[in-house]
């Protein structure tokens, strides 16, 4: 294609092409113009702002609760004690009912029950009091609500309670000191955990026992366990402890000398407290033998020897002496000897019967004591001793008759 054919081709497509003027506008247009703009622009904000004022004044609350306490702690002991004002801040007088709620069981006393009418401008003043349940927790803060209702609408306000904590709790053992017997090689012990305060406590219980005993459920010296244990509750833990039969001959006779090692310390403890006691486990035998004193038994020889180191001539002392048992609770007791008597025979020729001969005999049973001897108490009326029989019979518990 030629440059002439293409010059051609341009002239025809601009003939073709319609070519619109704009008119040029002149300065005071354009100023009026822009002026209406703003005017314009100003008269729909205003309108706008005027809108959303009058749609928070409709919107705006009539009523005010507010608490004379809003936040505050409270006792146990103690019923609590708060003021809820109440003011109206329209225009109109404004009826309604007031009513409280608190935590679950807790009581709200006050005189709210009837409608209360509250001019323009004015407030109202109602007092109230709280009573919480015996097993409230402490350490927790509880929420008292007010609501106020009228046919158009309810208004609410919270009042903040905490309620302190008081931390008690004790630990014990049901016994101190426990037995293994023959037949018997378990026994059981109780620990108890009481909590007495108002504030769920983790109790740590460590038991630690000793090298001849084990316990039945593990196999460790020591026993660890974390307890949770509840306000107001008590939890009781039972152990059984079985004696050690695995250790030789020699570890027994080491460990048994040690009292540590027949026992269990127990501590329980928490952060700030911590509590200990010991249980005794001790091995009983199913048989006793008791020892009789030996003048108990029927026959009994004795010979005394005196002045062997002495310049005097040496003399002796024999007796004879014992007790028979009968049943039904009789016995008879019997002592009989010869005193000063010279070894060599030197002075045996003035032998004196009365003074140098001793011999006594008993007879008791439950209600008779008689006694035959060389020296015998004549009572309480006549302390006088000598030879002779006494006797006495026992009328009651009460009265006895005797003889001399």
């Amino acid at each position: 294609m030629s440059w002439c054919q293409q010059d051609q081709d341009s002239k025809r497509i601009l003939n073709e092409l319609k070519i619109y003027t704009v008119t040029k506008i002149d300065k005071k247009t354009y100023l009026n113009i822009r002026f209406s703009l703003m005017v314009s622009i100003c008269c729909i904000f205003l309108l706008i702002s005027s809108i959303q004022y009058c749609l928070a004044q409709e919107n705006k609350n009539p009523i005010a609760l507010s608490f004379v306490k809003a936040n505050d702690s409270i006792k146990t002991s103690e019923l609590y004690f708060n003021i809820l004002k109440i003011r109206n801040i329209s225009t109109k007088p404004i009826t309604g009912s007031l009513t409280f709620k608190g935590p679950e069981n807790w009581k709200v006393i006050s005189f709210s029950d009837n409608e209360t009418t509250i001019l323009p401008g004015d407030s109202v003043s109602i007092p109230f009091r709280v009573s919480q349940t015996a097993d409230a927790l402490g350490g927790i803060t509880y929420i008292i609500n007010a609501c106020f209702k009228t046919k158009e609408r309810q208004v609410t306000s919270n009042t903040y309670l905490t309620l302190p904590s008081k931390p008690k709790w004790e630990f014990t053992v049901n016994k101190n000191n426990l037995f293994f017997t023959e037949k018997s090689n378990f026994t059981s012990f109780d620990v108890k955990l009481s909590n007495k305060g108002n504030t769920n406590e983790l109790i740590k219980l460590h038991l630690k026992i000793g090298k001849l005993l084990m316990f039945s459920n593990s196999i460790s010296d020591d026993l660890t366990e974390f307890v949770n244990l509840p306000a107001f509750r008590d939890t009781i833990i039972t152990h059984t402890v079985s004696y050690q039969n695995k250790l030789s001959y020699a570890e027994k006779s080491r460990y048994e000398n040690n009292w540590k090692e027949s026992s269990v310390q127990a501590t329980a403890s928490n952060e700030k407290t911590e509590i200990s006691a010991t249980l005794m486990f001790h091995q009983l035998n199913s048989t006793y033998t008791i020892q009789r004193v030996q003048n108990s038994s029927p026959l009994n020889f004795d010979y005394q020897i005196y002045n062997l180191m002495s310049s005097q001539e040496p003399t002796s002392n024999l007796r004879i002496y014992g007790s028979v048992l009968f049943p039904n609770n009789r016995e008879i007791g019997y002592i009989g000897g010869i005193q000063n008597i010279n070894l060599g025979g030197v002075g045996n020729d003035n032998f004196d019967f009365d003074r140098q001969l001793f011999y006594s005999l008993r007879y008791q049973d439950r209600r008779n004591n008689i006694e035959l001897g060389y020296n015998v108490n004549s009572g309480s009326l006549h302390p006088i001793n000598g030879r002779g029989i006494s006797g006495s019979f026992k009328i009651n518990s009460n009265n006895t008759l005797s003889e001399h």
